[in-house]
């Protein structure tokens, strides 16, 4: 889950972020006080004056005294270095699992489940020389899903030796 700090050291999920728009037109203005009347105005500005309005996917709305174009900026930084992260994967408890590999608190996510991963044995690997178990390393075929616009390659770490196989793949992310 990405944070975006929208000052004062408050966060929300950029991931339920759905606008930052600026609190100075009347309907705007109207919205607050109608999220206001509902209990779901969130006054994260600390007294100081309200530079940018925030609306989330729970309705919530959330006042922010961070202009729009320096949450924007924040936001992008975040982006950029969450897509240039490297990533790491594992063959665990039957799923295909990844986290980003430099955040040790995150967990890994299940990407998709192992019996999917299947494919006509392929060509020896690169250098040519049988894996552990003494089968010469085969590629499978995956399709997946994902939001950024980079190709990557990757090792899948094992979990046991039921699973203790040369594991490579590489996919596409649209």
């Amino acid at each position: 889950m990405t944070f975006l700090n929208i000052g004062f050291g408050n966060l929300v999920s950029a991931g339920r972020l759905l606008a930052v728009v600026s609190p100075e037109s009347a309907p705007i203005k109207r919205l607050c006080q109608e999220a206001k009347d509902r209990g779901m105005l969130i006054d994260a500005s600390y007294g100081r004056k309200t530079k940018a309005v925030l609306l989330m996917d729970t309705d919530h709305v959330i006042l922010s005294a961070i202009t729009p174009e320096a949450l924007l900026a924040r936001l992008e930084e975040k982006a950029r270095d969450l897509s240039l992260a490297p990533l790491a994967f594992r063959a665990h408890d039957g799923y295909l699992q990844w986290k980003y590999a430099q955040d040790e608190e995150s967990a890994y996510q299940n990407l998709l489940p192992l019996s999917l991963i299947t494919g006509e044995r392929g060509p020896q690997g690169e250098r040519g020389v049988p894996g552990p178990d003494g089968a010469a390393a085969g590629f499978g075929t995956v399709s997946a899903s994902a939001t950024a616009g980079e190709s990557a390659g990757a090792s899948v770490e094992t979990s046991g030796p039921e699973t203790a196989k040369n594991l490579a793949f590489s996919f596409v992310i649209p």
